[in-house]
């Protein structure tokens, strides 16, 4: 994977879309302050969450799409109150 994206969220909010080309690797780190982030895969305006893709605590979570596959993710941090979420996502090539 050569391509990276960082942020952090200190609110609820949205992550995305993401365009990624094939598997994509999450790194979650910090306080969700109680809340959850899910992650989807966003498909002609319908989002459809990952298998595995909701997390309350500090994780790395890789899913495994074709190698040359175009896939839109985004996550959703919810239901919080004070999070430091921090972030990374990667993949071959992230727009």
């Amino acid at each position: 994977m050569s391509s990276g994206l960082f942020g952090s969220l200190s609110a609820n909010g949205t992550i995305g879309p993401i365009e990624c080309v094939g598997d994509v690797h999450v790194h979650m780190s910090g306080s969700f302050g109680s809340g959850t982030i899910t992650w989807y895969m966003h498909n002609a305006g319908v989002d459809y969450a990952l298998k595995d893709g909701a997390f309350t605590a500090a994780d790395d979570k890789l899913w495994s799409f074709p190698p040359n596959a175009r896939t839109l993710i985004k996550g959703v941090l919810a239901g919080s109150t004070t999070p430091t979420f921090k972030y990374a996502v990667r993949s071959n090539k992230l727009r």
